[in-house]
């Protein structure tokens, strides 16, 4: 844990003492800034942070192929693994089902 991260869960520690609810997912605003970039890696590329002061506005950046391919791969992960927990649940549904017709047929 980094001292900014150390920052942020003390913080959350005295709120939680002092009755204020702990979130279960992070608020934006308590991110620390070195850590912005890191929480959204697909836009990392696509939004900076900060820029330098200067009159003239830098053009925007498409997100690179690699997020773009990292993405999309981790896509297709997630499906593949929910498929697959449909896949089992199905079964088991079928399975209690026919252990329910089995009981009620030998009676």
């Amino acid at each position: 844990m980094d001292p900014e991260e150390f920052a942020v869960a003390l913080y959350l520690m005295k709120a939680a003492r002092s009755g204020v609810p702990v979130p279960t997912v992070l608020p934006a605003n308590l991110v620390p800034p070195s850590k912005r970039v890191a929480a959204i890696p697909m836009f990392a590329a696509a939004v900076p942070v900060s820029w330098p002061s200067s009159s003239a506005s830098p053009p925007p950046q498409a997100p690179s192929a690699f997020a773009s391919a990292d993405l999309e791969a981790r896509r297709k992960e997630q499906n593949s693994k929910a498929e697959e927990e449909l896949a089992r649940r199905r079964q088991q549904i079928r399975d209690e089902e026919e252990r329910i017709k089995k009981e009620a047929d030998e009676r």
